[in-house]
Formats: structure tokens, sequence, C-alpha cells
């Protein structure tokens, strides 16, 4: 056997070694898919003999492929399908037959289930009425209708009934945020979405839905859109990292006997815009306000609503924003008996403490507002702006420095959670935190346990995260709970 001869089974056999390493390493993460998956479908006190094996998985390139898979895997219907889809219940599997509502959609000629697309939830308007096509009706309304302004902006239309309840705010009652996930979620599985283009929508009480639900599902959105909508009490500075335009009538109430007009109450009078446009721009919010000569609908202002739609349609989700607020409760209307919002991108707010922080609050003046109100009352009637204190709240202002540095300034709050991904930090080195006046270093470690746990937090696989970092402050002192971290002296 000559010299060349040897090299070349030489070569071979390596390259059959590397096949193998290979395919090894493919069979490996294939396994760790099913680990991963029945994880996620188990019951928490069924999961303690995976949570060792996945905790050890701290390849980052491992997890990258194994959170893609688990992606690639979700349940999917999707098809070519254009035009209007009326009346259409939830079929995701894990929810058919969970709600009554049904959705209607509005889907371009130009939709490719090949690639993905914008998505634009349209909260309607109706107050308390439970019809079945309030939806249908409020979206194809002349002065009420986004439908005919979708051309060209790569956005399906998904209009869902309201939670039907009796309540004239019904998208901001308790259930509405499980909801609207699972609207977005419904969407993603009968349609090829963009994870990182959902716009949340509302008119009238859907524009009470989007001053409420865009700050509580405010990593899940890439911008929200509140038309002649109202708010209450609200610290909009948990916007920083939503895009938001806010579209009003200067007319929307009219005082009664007014010539030509017919009388509408101030239930969503410009004062409500104006003062959340203001606050967002002071916050530092991607704010753009719109305030036509119009009323309730924007007949008359069809060019200027089209300019809003197209600002929305170009917004992206960034994931992984340099700077956050965390806030818990937000919404809008907070009160001590609005629930908890833990979660903001990659900050957590577990527990608050026994104080209060002040929110932004409008309240009315004058007269009872009400139908049967007379011109006199109407024009008596005010609106003023002051601070609420509100009980339990917690706030963390979060701030990527950039070199492994994060900082975080708290209020109110006992115990946070930090989320880290590999595009925000270098894992292979120490990382600074600096939690009010303390400052601590400590060696992290990505695991696909945390991966996983991060995902649950959302449902969202555009919202994974790597590493976290439990910690506990007491009294100005900082108590680092290592998950899975190293304290640095």
């Amino acid at each position: 056997m000559n010299i060349y001869t040897c090299l070349r089974l030489a070569l071979c056999f390596s390259a059959f070694a590397i096949g193998v390493k290979l395919y090894a390493g493919e069979a490996d993460v294939n396994a760790l898919v099913v680990q991963s998956q029945n994880y996620l479908d188990a019951a928490p006190a069924a999961r303690s003999n995976l949570t060792a094996k996945l905790a050890a998985v701290t390849d980052i390139n491992v997890i990258d492929s194994v959170m893609a898979a688990l992606e690639r895997s979700q349940p999917k219907a999707w098809t070519n399908a254009a035009g209007e889809l009326h009346d259409q219940p939830f079929c995701h599997p894990a929810l058919a037959g969970k709600y009554e509502e049904k959705i209607f959609y509005f889907v371009p000629d130009e939709y490719d289930a090949v690639r993905p697309s914008g998505l634009m939830i349209y909260m309607h308007g109706g107050g308390d009425g439970h019809t079945p096509l309030a939806p249908y009706i409020n979206a194809k309304t002349n002065g009420y209708n986004p439908r005919v302004h979708l051309d060209g902006l790569d956005l399906i239309l998904a209009v869902p009934t309201a939670p039907l309840e009796k309540s004239t705010a019904r998208w901001c009652v308790p259930r509405a945020d499980e909801y609207l996930a699972d609207v977005i979620k419904e969407c993603r599985y009968r349609f090829n979405i963009d994870r990182d283009r959902v716009i949340l929508a509302g008119h009238s009480m859907g524009g009470f839905g989007a001053y409420h639900l865009c700050q509580r599902l405010n990593d899940r959105i890439s911008a929200g859109f509140a038309i002649a909508g109202h708010w209450s009490c609200s610290d909009f500075i948990c916007m920083r990292n939503v895009s938001f335009a806010i579209f009003h009538g200067e007319n929307d109430a009219v005082a009664p006997d007014t010539p030509g007009q017919r009388h509408r109450p101030r239930f969503t009078d410009i004062a409500f815009a104006r003062s959340a446009a203001e606050f967002m721009q002071a916050a530092g919010a991607d704010v753009l306000f719109v305030e036509h000569p119009g009323g309730h609908d924007y007949t008359g202002a069809e060019s200027e609503f089209r300019r809003c739609m197209e600002w929305l349609a170009g917004k992206r989700r960034n994931p992984y924003p340099r700077e956050l607020v965390a806030l818990t409760p937000r919404g809008w209307s907070v009160n001590p008996r609005t629930p908890p919002t833990p979660r903001s991108w990659w900050v957590d707010v577990l527990e608050t403490g026994a104080g209060a922080i002040e929110y932004e609050k409008i309240t009315r003046t004058g007269p009872i507002l009400s139908r049967q109100e007379t011109r006199e009352e109407f024009e008596a009637q005010g609106f003023e702006l002051i601070k609420a204190a509100v009980p339990h709240a917690g706030r963390v202002t979060a701030l990527n420095r950039g070199g492994n540095v994060f900082e975080l300034k708290t209020e109110n709050v006992e115990t946070l959670t930090l989320w880290l991904h590999p595009d925000m930090a270098d894992f292979d080195r120490p990382v600074t935190v600096k939690v009010n006046d303390r400052e601590i270093k400590f060696d992290i470690q990505p695991s696909l346990l945390s991966a996983l746990n991060s995902y649950e937090r959302s449902g969202d696989f555009g919202l994974v995260y790597y590493a976290r970092l439990e910690i506990q402050v007491h009294l100005g002192s900082v108590i680092l709970g290592i998950f899975p971290a190293t304290l640095r002296s």
C-alpha cells in the first residue's frame, strides 16, 4: 500500500468519523427537542426528572437549535386563503372550544404563506352589547373601517369579538390579557405571521383596550393604535419601547342642541388623547399624535388615518431593548384591584413592597356626564390631571449599558428577575449589575432550562432568554439568588 492510498484511507476515515459525530449531534438535538416539549407539556410536579438534564445543556448553539426546532414544530394550518373570512372560531388545537367569541379576518390578495406578514388586531367599539356581528360591522362601516387602508402594507387584519361580558370596557376586563394573547396565537396558527410585526389597534371601546392592552402586553407587540379612546390612571413610561399612534377627533364630544350634529357626551373627549400623547412624549416613547377636525369617527380625515396606518406598518418589535421600564400593575385605569403585570421584556417584577407608586390620573370636573345632560351642564364640564398613589405597585428602570454592564433602579420592588440573551451580553465574561447604589459582578451560564422557562413567561419564541438572575432588594441592600450564576467577590 503506497502513501497516497494511505492518505486516501485516512481522509475517508476522518470524513466517516466527522459524519458520525454530526449525526450523533443531530440525534442529541432531536432527543433534547423531545425532552423539552415533554417538559413544557408536563405539570410542574411531573418535571423533576427532566429539570437536571435540561439545566445541564449550556452550549448556546445547541440551545439555539432546540428552540428553533420547537418553534418549527408548533401546529400550523397555513393556507393562501385571501379576502374576507367571516365568523371564524378558534381552531388552534390548544384553543378549540375554549372561546365562544369569533374572529373576522381580512386577508390581502398578495398574502403568501411562504413568507411572514404583519398582523393588525383591531378591537371594535360598541359598549356592552353582545352583538356577534359587532367586529364585522365596525370594521366595514365607513368612518370606522381600517380595512380600506390595508393596501400595500403587508398586513393581515384580524377583528375578534370583544370578551362577552357585561361591561362598557370589555377589552379591559381581567381575562382580556389571556384572550388577546390567544388571539395572537390563533392568528399565527392560521397564517404565517411575523412575530415582530404585531399591531394592536382599537376604536372607541376598542380604544380603551388599546390604551390598556398595549401597556399590559407591551413586549408582545410592535405598535399600538388608539382611535377615539379613553384612559383614566396610567404610567405611560412603560410604553417607552412601543410605537404608539393616537388618532382622535377634536369634536369627538358634541354639546346638546348643536345644529346639524348629534349630541355625544365627553366619554371619549379629545382631552384623553392630548394628555396621553403628552405623557408618552415626556416618557420618551415613539408617538404619532394626529388630532383631526372631525368627530368620533374619521370621516373627512381618511388621508391622515392612512398616514397612521403606514407609520404603524413600518414598526418592528425589539425583543432586547437597551432600556425599559418594568411596571406592575399597568393598564388604562390602574387601581388596587388591577391584576399584576410582572413581565416586561427582560425584567420580571416578582414581589413588591407595602409602599405605593405614583401614576398619572385624568379626572372629570363639573356635572356628571349623561346622555340627558343639558348644554349648560356639558359646557361646565372639564378635566384635571393629578397624581394618584397606587399601593403595592412596583417599578424597575433597567438599562443595558453595553460591555456586560446592567443598571437597575427599583422603586417599591423586593424581588425581580433579570433575563439575559447572547445578543445582550457576552456569557464568556463576567457581568456587572448595578442595583440602586450597589454593584455586583458575577459569572453567568446559559441553560436550555432557562430558555424554556423564559418561553413559558409569554408563549412567544421571540421573547426567549438563555440565562436568569434573581435579585432580592431589602432596605437598600441587595441579595442575589443566583440561577445559574456564580457570584464574584
